[in-house]
């Protein structure tokens, strides 16, 4: 038996945040990335409008944080599709920020009218962005880690099995990668045997946490969330009670498939925040848990 057995438990409001009528986002809202900066808290995210996909920022405040006043900034979106012949032409989706030299870094899925690509875009005051003119990587759905002056990026590309796995690149300027190859892969058998995609990281008391979206019979309409543990990004050791978050309720906002289950730790509770999708459209819900994750990370590692 598991020594600690950990437990979400969906917000009974769901979703937190919703599309909103003539909006960015009225046609979609997906793909949560939390820093803090201050007394702030940063929800990068993505928005749908016109069948295109946008990235956009609400704040809230540290101070009083309830998990579900998250406010839009007036500038929305931030970054947007390009023209016509560009990398990202068609959507700028799923954000992955970290402070970095002084600047904010946020890559993104580039998504054009060639194959999956990973776009960057480089902030001074968090809010107003530059796009880098290169493709940085071939691949998507990525996240970055700042650990030894060095970025860890992390992004998706296929695998044997006609899924997706998740590879590492790695950067002293936050541009130029050497890819590592794969460093985390589908199981051999059980819930995530197929696909993995969407996975976010943050690091507390000397781990890593991954939460991560899995599926066994489709590459990109996973339903459930697993875990896994890590102390140097390389190896990584799932928790034994995975899956710990699912979405199998028929006619629901998240009935059809869940992604990016972004972790945010505030006083001694987690707030993950994920993507569901009904079948016709996505939202953002909430799940909070209570559990000393890091504590049972250790005692898995």
């Amino acid at each position: 038996m598991l020594k600690q057995q950990i437990t979400w438990k969906k917000h009974k409001d769901n979703p937190v945040v919703p599309v909103k009528p003539d909006s960015w986002r009225d046609g979609a809202t997906m793909t949560a990335d939390i820093l803090t900066k201050g007394g702030q808290y940063y929800f990068y995210y993505t928005g749908k409008n016109e069948g295109a996909d946008s990235i956009g920022l609400a704040l809230t405040s540290r101070e009083g944080f309830s998990g579900l006043e998250w406010v839009d900034i007036p500038g929305n979106p931030l970054i947007s599709p390009g023209n016509p012949g560009s990398l990202d032409s068609k959507h700028c989706v799923d954000p992955a920020a970290v402070e970095f030299k002084g600047k904010l870094w946020l890559y993104y899925s580039a998504i054009g009218d060639g194959p999956d690509r990973l776009g960057l875009a480089v902030s001074e005051d968090w809010e107003t962005f530059q796009k880098h003119p290169d493709l940085i990587l071939t691949g998507r759905a990525p996240e970055v880690v700042f650990k030894d002056d060095r970025l860890y990026l992390f992004y998706v590309l296929d695998n044997p099995k006609g899924g997706y796995e998740y590879h590492l690149a790695i950067s002293e300027d936050g541009i130029h990668f050497n890819e590592e190859g794969p460093v985390f892969q589908p199981a051999q058998q059980g819930w995530d045997s197929l696909s993995l995609v969407t996975a976010r990281i943050f690091f507390e008391d000397g781990v890593y946490v991954m939460s991560y979206a899995g599926d066994h019979k489709e590459k990109d309409y996973p339903n459930r969330f697993g875990l896994a543990f890590s102390k140097d990004l390389y190896n990584w050791k799932r928790y034994p009670g995975n899956p710990v978050l699912e979405s199998l309720e028929q006619g629901t906002w998240e009935s059809r498939a869940i992604w990016f289950p972004e972790i945010l730790k505030h006083e001694n509770r987690y707030y993950m925040y994920y993507e569901g999708n009904n079948g016709s459209f996505s939202q953002i819900g909430l799940a909070t848990c209570d559990d000393p994750l890091p504590v049972i990370g250790k005692g898995l590692l």
